[in-house]
């Protein structure tokens, strides 16, 4: 009797060591992120996520993987930016994985304005952003994990990565061939029409 309990004891045991279980993933802490950003950030990007000029992109809601890329981009000096290679330099894994949870749990930075879509420059940017769609979404809003959304971002810093995107300086390849044969006012278009 001794043994078939031991042995009906045993049986959920060895299933459980059996079974694959899905990977877990890291915790992240929220309210540390955003420490981080007011401690770090909040000279450049609002609390909200907003770039506090043109030239600074608005990170609210951008995909939590992206950001992490991205940071782990300024870390490894594949983006060049010196500011963010030095406030990335020291942060840990979990730091990153926390300030990306903070920004990407943000409502997204709404329009200052919105444009007609019969205003000349608007058709000719939605035109250039066609080619756009099936990585970034319709009218730039990301449905793809990992996959930034340009709807909303501003426009000068969307003008300043595509044009760095373009010419070769953020090392990507696939992004580089896409924008082959775009000009600096093809881009420009297209940003404004995001």
């Amino acid at each position: 009797m001794k043994r078939l309990l031991v042995l009906i004891a045993a049986v959920p045991l060895l299933s459980a060591c059996t079974e694959e279980s899905e990977p877990v993933a890291p915790a992240v802490d929220i309210e540390a992120g955003k420490t981080f950003v007011e401690t770090h950030c909040t000279g450049c990007h609002t609390l909200d996520g907003a770039g506090k000029t043109g030239e600074i992109p608005n990170l609210a809601a951008q995909p939590a993987e992206y950001l992490e890329e991205a940071m782990h981009a300024y870390r490894e000096g594949r983006r060049n930016h010196a500011a963010l290679q030095e406030t990335i330099a020291s942060c840990s894994e979990a730091d990153i994985r926390n300030i990306a949870a903070y920004l990407s749990g943000l409502p997204p930075v709404q329009p200052v304005t919105v444009q007609a879509a019969d205003d000349a420059v608007y058709q000719a940017g939605a035109e250039v952003a066609a080619a756009c769609i099936s990585c970034h979404g319709e009218r730039g809003f990301s449905t793809t994990p990992g996959m930034p959304s340009l709807a909303g971002q501003q426009p000068i810093y969307l003008i300043v990565s595509t044009q760095e995107y373009a010419r070769g300086n953020r090392g990507h390849d696939e992004k580089e061939a896409m924008l082959k044969g775009l000009g600096d006012v093809d881009i420009e278009k297209m940003a404004m029409y995001f």
